[in-house]
């Protein structure tokens, strides 16, 4: 599994362990881990910088960390999980490379450009999804490794 964290529109400030978007998604990395035991393998990709930046920067990293899962894990399945910006890298990545399951949190306009997609919505939430923080944390982690497999 590789979990992406949200960010910019735009910005070229390095990315740090203390930023919002990249605290948000530290307990997905805890709930998928916790849910898949030894048999889940848990990466978490810092981007280099805050910005999406027309998608090179942020889609530069998380190629580069996707082709670092797959060298030590080649015949395993490979999952992607992102947040906000990472959920737009995380779908970018799915079109290109071979992940089995794909979860991207808080990505909208997905069911209105045809794609065919699950789609959760929480009455009340925004998208921090922080008002139910605990459904999200458990939703991704169990889509995750259901698709998955054991």
């Amino acid at each position: 599994m590789l979990v992406l964290h949200g960010g910019q529109a735009h910005g070229t400030q390095p990315t740090s362990l203390t930023q919002a978007s990249v605290l948000r998604v530290m307990p997905f990395v805890r709930a998928i881990a916790r849910r898949g035991g030894d048999g889940v393998a848990v990466g978490f990709l810092r981007y280099a910088v805050r910005g999406w930046n027309s998608g090179g920067d942020a889609l530069r990293d998380a190629r580069w960390a996707l082709s670092q899962i797959e060298a030590a894990y080649p015949d395993l399945p490979l999952g992607v999980v992102g947040y906000s910006m990472g959920g737009r890298v995380a779908l970018y990545l799915a079109g290109e490379c071979r992940p089995r399951a794909v979860v991207g949190l808080a990505a909208r306009v997905l069911r209105a450009a045809g794609t065919s997609v699950e789609i959760d919505i929480v009455p009340g939430d925004t998208h921090a999804l922080l008002r139910h923080p605990g459904y999200w944390h458990r939703r991704a982690a169990d889509f995750v490794i259901e698709t998955l497999g054991d």
